[in-house]
């Protein structure tokens, strides 16, 4: 590690196999061998960073010896916690799994433990406990699904949940509890099952290890096993029972239609017990169409749906699966690498909204899972997943803050585990931070990736052996601070990252009368090192944020940053000792004795403004190792003349490095820098308030470059512009946006990539409800282009094409929604209280009528590009039928709609008019359907359609709510009609005077009245009066802020004839005039 490898490389350098060859004389130590060569490895000017390297490389020998010594200098405290911790995480992995290393690992856990000269810290105890039943479970990985017999299992499952018993914190609880799911038995499910239903006041601790115990129950209970019935029973018991988290219910849900793989009668099943609850049928729902999606449900599958829920909500629970295979192309690799086909492989995301959180809190879900599922036979199983569960949710909380991190590894060998991070306070960002940053401040870390050895019988009789070995050492070391002043944030991290792999892959075949072995490997060795300073800058006031990252930052020991890396095929002969005698044998045999030559290129330049230097080494330029010096003239047939043609391509050493800098730059020549620049403007005051939210402006300048230190100068890689307005504050009157990628080319110019657009929006003012005749449409362009260019701009560029999208309401659609409207609920409201001088009653039935009145029913999309005119009429044919059905598709995923794309122009035509056409229009019985809206926000939509949001209608004589209508005397007194929800102590009462209304709002001490006052006697004219804390606001234009000591309480503003009252506090908008309340109230 202390050796620059960035220099220069030498010839047959990457067989050296340094790690490979320390381990395998680490594994002939005996008993006394490892106290000397600790006492050695701690000696000298190195000690501390070749001791951690010693400490690190032990978990990996797998040998008696090692495991006892390991044991032993963690009992006498030897290493820190935290390398014990680190090393005893991999120790059972390649621990030789046999009885008497099982009677060592116990007594060092269990029995030596109770001295207090050798008692184990409460952290290294629980992470050996949890590395003890790793060890245990992986000695019985062979057996079956519930591998120990009870005999075993009641014989070591007792210490473990002693441990688990005598546990203080829910941490350690966890820890403990993951070790005892790692013991497959059906003793386990015993011990694991109590703690399911064990329910208690500290709410904190039971949801954590409940969720824990149904994902290890889950692990271990197959649906053949006799104790399945039992546990489906418990956990549908658990999906029906209404007090319930949703955590625990969406855990049980995912664990019965995990076991039940994804049947059809499960899904059936389930549909009616979640028939009733939205956030749980959202979740089953979700789960359901990407199950269709990715080919594991039978799209023509026949569930019982509820109309009011079928609407997939994203601020709900909700399922996305992902099919592998559509990323990673496995058909590329069977075909070139002639392997058997890859098992069909699917990412399944989930992610549960706790109750603690509303619609407007800034959203964390309190469970995310990640699972990799993988179909083999009929079955769909987990390979791997990762569980995260936590009660953060941005806001204070009482009883403290913990986030618990589950890891699952593959069915062979699935151990558990788990990390938890648990504080007395909501932490802030930069608490967080450093947290995180701590753990890796300094860090050693050896690593051995190996895959499992496996052999073939081949005709002769010897099996060849495969193996994959890449020994790694790395070394992270990392500081930094940060300071805040007045509106400004700067952080500077600096990092040093160096690494050093050297193994091979290969074959090999043992000779028992030589005591040989003979193999053809692909070795590999590389090298890197990297160090560099992060630079974070951050303006609140101006919102903007720039980051630095100066790449030729010398470390303190003047090294240059890059990597190396060295390959070569060989052909080698290894002794007992892993010796590869003749190391170079195949580069001999195949030159026949023809002199070797090496080639060295050179190159230093200037790239995209970083100062680069690689060179390339080539130790046969010359082609000298051909098939005929290696093998002479093949008669053997074709296809083994091909593989073996290749060798002069791959039996050379070849090597590539690519330095930063210069090694003698003393200082950084150039740095990337990110830049984002935000100036967002929120209208307190302006004239045209929003419906829910006050307008903005916003204006986004971001970028990427590269900036050279001495000019200043910054080539840009990439810029994204973009600019809005609106009244509405959910989307844009006017959207623009821009989106350039660059990179250096050539003399002709740089390579650039742009995509730019603008969408207009119809000019709905929002102090104006929408009516009947509000006309719904949308304008949007954008243009992409690609190719050569010296500009920015895409001026001259090789190919674009322009999308020009415009949606609106057909005369169709319009007729279908009149001719309803003339029998609807909402018209008889209208004549019913139109005499109260109510023109537009904002009851449950209008609402819906004014959402779909402005909802977008018909797209008409052109695309044109001059690239069309040198189309034949088959290609042209080609790509419209290409795009109507992506179309389609889009539509049908985004909107869960079957939708006809028609192509509205002539094939004949596009290579003249160089423009494709397509029109579309929604189904006419889907007027009422959850799409795109252009006035009301989405969010709101999607509430108020999965009946999340209540309306409460209050007139002089009759209230409303959701419809149903009750009298409402006159009274001389306040009546409550609403009370907050749950931790919002919020009151709403309203009384009638002389067939007018009054409003009263009570908030933690503050009380809001809005009560008429006659204005003009003549003709009995009222209007609202303002009174806030016994102040009274006799009249405002638009808007009015009310403020508590700290920040607003209401927001009052002005439209059409009603006032407005919105409240951070409070779940719910209300509007006032002197004869109706119309409270919009989110459930």
């Amino acid at each position: 590690m202390r050796k620059s490898h960035l220099d220069m490389v030498n010839q047959g350098e990457e067989h050296h196999q340094l790690f490979n060859k320390a381990l395998a004389y680490l594994k002939q130590l005996g008993p006394a061998d490892f106290p000397i060569l600790e006492e050695k490895a701690m000696r000298g000017i190195s000690a501390r960073k070749l001791r951690n390297i010693f400490i690190s490389m032990l978990p990996y020998i797998g040998t008696t010896h090692s495991l006892n010594f390991t044991l032993d200098i963690i009992s006498r405290k030897i290493i820190s916690d935290s390398l014990a911790v680190k090393v005893l995480a991999t120790l059972p992995i390649y621990t030789l799994q046999t009885i008497p290393s099982l009677k060592t690992f116990k007594a060092f856990v269990f029995e030596n433990n109770g001295e207090s000269e050798t008692k184990l810290s409460p952290q290294v105890y629980q992470s050996a406990v949890v590395s003890f039943s790793h060890l245990l479970s992986g000695g019985c990985s062979r057996l079956a699904v519930l591998g120990f017999s009870d005999e075993v299992a009641w014989y070591y499952l007792p210490f473990i949940m002693k441990a688990y018993e005598g546990a203080n914190t829910t941490s350690s609880k966890l820890a403990f509890l993951s070790a005892i799911g790692n013991i497959r038995s059906k003793s386990t499910v015993k011990y694991v099952t109590p703690i399911l239903f064990r329910r208690s006041d500290d709410i904190k601790d039971q949801d954590r290890l409940r969720l824990a115990a149904i994902n290890i129950l889950s692990e271990l209970i197959n649906v053949e096993s006799d104790v399945y019935p039992q546990f489906a029973f418990n956990l549908t018991k658990i999906l029906m029972d209404k007090t319930e988290s949703r955590s625990i219910q969406l855990a049980a849900y995912d664990a019965l239609i995990s076991k039940s793989n994804y049947a059809v009668d499960k899904f059936v099943e389930l549909s009616t017990i979640l028939f009733d609850d939205k956030d749980l049928y959202n979740y089953h729902l979700s789960t359901i169409e990407e199950l269709r999606q990715v080919g594991l449900l039978h799209r023509h599958a026949k569930f019982r749906m509820n109309p009011s829920n079928t609407p997939v909500s994203p601020s709900l629970s909700k399922t996305v699966i992902l099919k592998m295979d559509k990323i990673l192309k496995p058909e590329l690799l069977t075909s070139m690498l002639k392997i058997q086909p890859i098992p069909r492989t699917y990412l399944k995301l989930s992610f549960i909204s706790g109750e603690q959180l509303t619609h407007s809190d800034w959203r964390i879900p309190s469970v995310a899972k990640l699972e990799i599922l993988e179909r083999k036979d009929e079955r769909i199983i987990v390979i791997k997943a990762v569980y995260f569960h936590t009660n953060y949710n941005g806001k204070d909380i009482v009883d403290g803050v913990f986030f618990d991190l589950w890891t699952v590894f593959n069915q062979n060998s699935r151990p558990y585990y788990v990390d938890t991070i648990e504080l007395k306070n909501t932490p802030n960002l930069l608490e967080l931070s450093d947290m995180i940053l701590q753990k890796i401040r300094e860090n050693v870390n050896f690593m051995y990736q190996e895959l499992t050895k496996f052999s073939l019988k081949t005709g002769f009789g010897i099996e060849a052996v495969f193996e994959h070995k890449y020994p790694s050492l790395i070394f992270m070391v990392m500081d930094y601070n940060w300071n805040v002043e007045d509106n400004n944030l700067e952080a500077k991290i600096d990092f040093s990252f160096k690494a050093s792999s050297n193994g091979y892959s290969g074959v090999s075949v043992y000779n028992p009368l030589t005591s040989l072995t003979h193999s053809v490997r692909i070795t590999k060795k590389l090298d890197g090192a990297l160090s560099f300073r992060l630079i974070v800058k951050y303006d609140f006031s101006k919102h903007q944020f720039n980051l630095s990252l100066p790449l030729n930052f010398d470390d303190s020991e003047g090294k240059a940053s890059g990597f190396a890396v060295y390959s070569s095929t060989n052909i080698g002969i290894t002794d007992a000792n892993g010796e590869i005698t003749c190391q170079n044998c195949g580069f001999r045999i195949a030159s026949k004795n023809i002199p070797p030559a090496s080639s060295v290129t050179l190159r230093n330049g200037d790239d995209n403004g970083l100062l680069l230097c690689e060179t390339a080494y080539n130790f046969d330029p010359k082609g000298s190792l051909n098939s005929q010096n290696f093998l002479g003239n093949s008669d053997d047939g074709e296809e083994l003349h091909f593989y073996m043609n290749q060798l002069p391509y791959v039996i050379n050493t070849c090597g590539y490095i690519i330095t930063m800098s210069h090694s003698n730059s003393s200082k950084p020549s150039s740095q990337i820098e990110f830049l984002v620049g935000v100036n967002d403007e929120i209208w307190k005051s302006l004239e045209n308030p929003w419906y829910f939210l006050p307008g903005y402006k916003l204006n986004l300048d971001s970028s990427i470059g590269i900036r050279q230190i001495t000019s200043n100068k910054v080539d840009y890689l990439m810029k994204l512009n973009v600019n809005m307005s609106s009244s509405q504050g959910y989307f844009s009157n006017l959207l623009q946006f821009k989106f350039v990628l660059a990179k250096k080319y050539d003399y002709r110019g740089d390579f650039i990539l742009c995509f730019d657009g603008k969408a207009d929006f119809p000019e709905i003012y929002d102090n104006h409800l929408p009516t009947e005749v509000t006309q719904s449409t949308l304008k949007a362009f954008s243009r992409f282009k690609v190719g050569q260019s010296r500009e920015d701009s895409c001026s001259a560029i090789d190919f674009a094409i322009d999308f020009n999208l415009i949606g609106g309401v057909s005369e169709m659609h319009r007729d279908a929604l009149e001719n309803y409207a003339a029998q609807s609920l909402c018209t008889l409201q209208k004549d019913k209280w139109r005499r109260e001088g109510i023109m537009n009653p904002l009851t449950e039935a209008c609402l819906r009528e004014m959402i779909a009145n402005t909802t977008l029913r018909h797209y008409k999309l052109d695309l044109t590009s001059d690239k069309f005119s040198d189309f034949s009429l088959l290609q042209a044919l080609l790509v419209m039928r290409s795009a109507q059905d992506k179309l389609k598709e889009m539509v049908a995923n985004s909107h869960n709609a079957d939708v006809e794309i028609k192509m509205t122009s002539p094939v004949s035509e596009i290579r003249t008019r160089k423009q494709m056409s397509f029109a579309a229009d929604y189904p006419v019985p889907d007027i009422y359907k959850n799409l795109p809206n252009i006035y009301f926000p989405q969010d709101f939509v999607l509430a108020f359609v999965d009946k999340k949001i209540n309306v409460i209608n209050v007139y002089p004589n009759i209230m409303v709510f959701n419809n149903a209508e009750k009298p409402f005397e006159a009274l001389d007194d306040w009546k409550e009609i609403y009370t907050g929800v749950e931790k919002t102590p919020c009151r709403i009462y309203a009384k009638v005077m002389e067939h007018k209304i009054s409003l009263k709002i009570v908030y933690e001490g503050y009380e809001l009245i809005l009560k008429p006052k006659l204005v003009e006697s003549k003709n009995e004219t009222y209007a609202p009066q303002v009174f806030y804390n016994q102040q009274t606001f006799s009249d405002f234009h638009q808007r009015l802020h009310l403020f508590s000591s700290e920040e607003i309480l209401f927001s009052l503003s002005r439209v059409d004839d009603y006032i407005v009252v919105r409240s951070d506090q409070i779940p719910a908008t209300i509007y006032y005039t002197t004869s109706s309340i119309d409270i919009f109230r989110r459930t």
